[in-house]
């Protein structure tokens, strides 16, 4: 406006400093042929430099990539520093949230690097399987940004009646999309039909007494139960495993939570992790599928050998239950799991959890990661 005011034209307005706290942010105007190279490239006159564009890359931020790739790569280190929004005091935010193409215009390379990863010394990835090469990262609370080290300390809202000990209640429907029950019963021989919908309720009021998951109460044993991640990534997935683990964790003894490295690769071959305390709280709230591995390809339940496979594993790692954690795909596969279970004898107990950004499972109101994808997208949208 004052740049109207003042009867200036051919203008791009900007701001300078802008790595400093928003009251020392200095305006100013450039005109519009800076944003139009010349003919000439810097191939064809190495002594005249392109103007700066968005597109290129701060010499420092090449530096700054080349000293850290090879622990990146070996580690699967990163940061989220989610939007740049603007806090209490109306500034916005610590510097080494800022993007770091704007502080290579005025860092030095050792501040850069140290912005970008203030702890050098990471430990060790924990492997899973040698070739080819399956590593889980380490990461550290001091290398996240703000916005992460504040969802690590985030605790959600519970319903008041998950507070107490639950009793499973059934109830008289088995609701169904399916059209043809015969080709259930086909599929499902051993569980179809033998099972119905269930409550869960506050001890006490239920008819049947509460599973010894469902509570903290004695067991003759401690329990050990998996957990695999089962499709893409969606908000919500270490979230679910760190809700499983709290509550695995109140049994009298505590029950063991393992997990299956890279999707159903993990569960078929048996690569498993150790899910404690310190894993969880690594990872507490924050997105991806980090906690197990990130696997571009989850891998499928496409063939009885696959199936097989599970069912070994179930076995050799002498589970008591299996959470499938996943879309729509995924809880279709947790159901072959269980009849293949049952066909087998076992004890075993699996339960699907839906996460999915698509919402799209019938007699489900919401899938996990549902809300926070609208939320994000329509505040893009504004």
């Amino acid at each position: 406006c004052a740049l109207v005011c003042e009867r200036r034209t051919f203008y791009v307005a900007s701001c300078a400093e802008m790595h400093l706290p928003v009251e020392d942010w200095k305006p100013l105007a450039m005109p519009f042929s800076c944003l139009f190279p010349g003919p000439r490239t810097r191939q064809e006159h190495p002594e005249r430099s392109i103007p700066k564009r968005g597109m290129v890359i701060r010499e420092n931020l090449l530096h700054a990539h080349q000293h850290f790739r090879e622990g990146w790569v070996r580690g699967n280190l990163f940061k989220s520093p989610g939007p740049t929004q603007f806090d209490a005091s109306g500034d916005i935010g610590p510097l080494h949230d800022r993007p770091l193409t704007l502080l290579a215009e005025y860092l030095g390379l050792d501040e850069l690097q140290h912005i970008i990863q203030p702890v050098v010394d990471i430990p060790r990835p924990l492997g899973v399987k040698s070739e080819p090469p399956v590593l889980r990262g380490i990461r550290l609370p001091a290398n996240m940004s703000m916005l992460e080290q504040q969802r690590l300390q985030y605790v959600p809202e519970m319903p008041s009646y998950l507070r107490a000990e639950l009793s499973v209640v059934e109830e008289d429907i088995c609701p169904q999309w399916c059209t043809s029950p015969e080709g259930l019963a086909r599929s499902f021989p051993e569980t179809y039909g033998k099972v119905s919908a269930v409550r869960l309720v506050p001890s006490g009021e239920g008819k049947v007494p509460a599973s010894p998951l469902l509570g903290p109460q004695q067991l003759l044993r401690k329990r050990r139960i998996g957990i695999v991640f089962a499709s893409n990534q969606a908000p919500g997935y270490n979230s679910v495993a760190a809700g499983v683990f709290d509550y695995l964790s109140k049994q009298t003894p505590a029950a063991d939570l393992v997990g299956f490295a890279g999707g159903y690769e993990g569960l078929i071959n048996g690569y498993t992790l150790p899910i404690d305390a310190d894993t969880v709280n690594r990872h507490r709230n924050l997105g991806g599928q980090d906690m197990l591995v990130y696997a571009s390809e989850h891998g499928c339940l496409a063939f009885k050998d696959h199936l097989e496979a599970v069912v070994a594993t179930i076995k050799s790692e002498r589970l008591d239950g299996l959470v499938v954690v996943g879309n729509a795909q995924a809880q279709v596969d947790a159901a072959f799991i269980a009849e293949a279970c049952a066909a087998e004898r076992l004890d075993t107990a699996v339960i699907s959890v839906p996460v999915s950004v698509d919402c799209d499972f019938p007699f489900v109101q919401q899938s996990i990661g549902y809300d926070t994808v609208c939320r994000t997208l329509t505040s893009y949208i504004g």
